[in-house]
């Protein structure tokens, strides 16, 4: 039988209140390392701010299911996420198109670790959906 101890003064731990800076930066978008073997190394994929998944949503709706309009959204999310270790975009939004001649094959497992990262996997999805309390303003993205 194994015996916890018990200190008589002890008090339980209060949570810590964030004030207003400290929630902004508990919130902040952060770059994530993440090792991506087809590539041979590390990429750094920033989280998503809310508007920008919005605003990928919004631009995900304005293109139709071809090949062409795949890879063009795929290179447009990893244009907002890829970064350096500071969170400083690798592209700009002129340049996101250089990603399109890119080997497929490549593009795919670094779509894939964006995906993931942000919360935006069908997987995902599913978790945050069942897990969720329910949405008080409808229309709103879960994740």
């Amino acid at each position: 039988m194994t015996r916890t101890k018990v200190f008589k003064n002890a008090q339980p731990q209060q949570p810590t209140v964030l004030d207003r800076d400290a929630l902004l930066a508990a919130l902040a978008a952060k770059a994530i390392p993440v090792e991506v073997p087809e590539l041979g190394g590390t990429v750094f994929i920033k989280e998503l701010a809310a508007l920008q998944q919005m605003e990928i949503n919004t631009f995900r709706s304005t293109l139709e299911n071809t090949a062409e309009d795949n890879v063009r959204f795929m290179c447009h999310v990893l244009g907002l996420v890829l970064s350096d270790e500071s969170g400083n975009l690798l592209f700009t939004e002129d340049e996101v198109g250089l990603l399109a001649n890119s080997k497929l094959k490549l593009l795919n497992p670094l779509f894939g670790q964006a995906l993931e990262v942000n919360g935006m996997t069908p997987k995902a999805k599913e978790e945050a959906e069942g897990n969720s309390e329910p949405e008080l303003i409808s229309g709103l993205p879960t994740n």
